[in-house]
């Protein structure tokens, strides 16, 4: 089993919708070769190649593309679970 973070997994995402390394780095506020070690990472964890690299592109591979739905859908549940929690809490120091 992969041993990949939700930080990981937002820098794939925001790879994926910006196709751009570079432009990502800026919506995330991560270097550039900082965010290349992420993917490839993510990558080396997953065995599977994420994107397509060309000159001056970046394309979601097939597995990319499988990979995405996936993706989104654990960062959505991150964010409700921390939502709940947080609601949780207030309703207790309340």
């Amino acid at each position: 089993m992969s041993n990949f973070s939700l930080k990981q997994l937002r820098h794939f995402l925001a790879v994926a919708q910006t196709e751009s390394f570079t432009q990502a780095s800026r919506v995330i506020h991560l270097s550039t070769p900082a965010l290349f070690e992420s993917i490839h990472q993510l990558e080396t964890d997953l065995g599977v190649e994420l994107f397509i690299r060309e000159r001056h592109t970046v394309r979601l591979s097939t597995k990319g593309h499988q990979f995405i739905e996936y993706a989104q859908a654990v960062i959505e549940a991150a964010r409700e679970a921390e939502h709940s929690l947080m609601t949780s809490e207030s309703n207790l120091s309340g």
